[in-house]
């Protein structure tokens, strides 16, 4: 039920790239990549806790083999073990290798992880809002300013087609210029 109705919102041209897979799509979340700044990072993350609390090991090991994990995310085996080097580094996955044959398990510290986010996020220089990330450089202090320019900034980038940030940056350029001609002819005068 819950896959129909996921499968009922993606476009036409996303179901008939879907047939020639057997695997369905990734939960991703980018902000995991953005923190990490590791794409393989935030994948594999974000696979790990898509499959977190779902297997019948009830101390939270997530059992998968690299193949499995590269038909569910794209990462080779290489990428698999830097993304968890990483992850582990940062003490947010354990690795061991168990069972007959020796086969690798996982387990997230999901405390760590929620423990570690928000200075992850602030040294990344993240602020959450909406759009769901932008980088605090990017960031107006009043909302007043923040509903004008997110509204100009929109519509430039539509009229001139640069992205939202382009175009809030082109616009910034032309006050700036705007205020130092002002300046100027005040001192003229």
């Amino acid at each position: 039920m819950r896959m129909k109705m996921y499968e009922s919102k993606l476009s036409k041209a996303q179901k008939q790239i879907n047939k020639y897979f057997p695997k369905g799509l990734v939960a991703y979340q980018p902000g995991l990549t953005l923190v990490f700044k590791s794409v393989p990072v935030g994948l594999l993350l974000s696979q790990m806790l898509y499959w977190f609390g779902k297997g019948a090991n009830k101390d939270g090991w997530i059992y998968k083999t690299v193949n499995e994990l590269q038909a569910e995310t794209g990462l080779s085996r290489h990428q698999q073990n830097t993304a968890l080097k990483i992850l582990r580094r940062h003490g947010i996955v354990e690795t061991k290798k168990a069972g007959i044959p020796a086969k690798r398990h996982i387990r997230i510290d999901t405390t760590r992880l929620e423990n570690l986010l928000p200075g992850l996020k602030q040294s990344a220089n993240i602020v959450w809002g909406n759009p769901p990330y932008q980088l605090a450089e990017n960031r107006t202090t009043t909302t007043k300013t923040t509903q004008e320019n997110t509204t100009q900034n929109t519509q430039n980038s539509f009229r001139t087609g640069l992205s939202p940030i382009a175009a809030a940056i082109k616009q910034k350029r032309a006050r700036l210029s705007e205020q130092m001609n002002r300046e100027a002819s005040d001192d003229v005068q």
